[in-house]
């Protein structure tokens, strides 16, 4: 709870709490692919991204799966 307040601010009073039933843990699951997709890019750019797969083996995770859907989207 404290890192989903840390995270998304106040629940109550017209925050998350009001938000539909399952609707935090979609926004947080989003929020989660766009940070490793962004740590990962970074990582690409300064051209880190073998260090970065090895030392962030979650994030680097959800960034294959990522890049997997989207072989799988390209070529049908």
């Amino acid at each position: 709870m404290a890192w989903r307040i840390e995270r998304w601010g106040d629940p109550w009073g017209g925050g998350w709490m009001d938000w539909p039933a399952g609707m935090i843990d979609k926004v947080t699951a989003a929020q989660n692919v766009y940070s490793a997709q962004a740590a990962y890019q970074q990582a690409v750019t300064s051209n880190n991204s073998a260090d970065w797969t090895k030392n962030n083996p979650a994030a680097w995770k959800i960034v294959a799966d990522i890049m997997e859907l989207r072989r799988k989207k390209k070529h049908g």
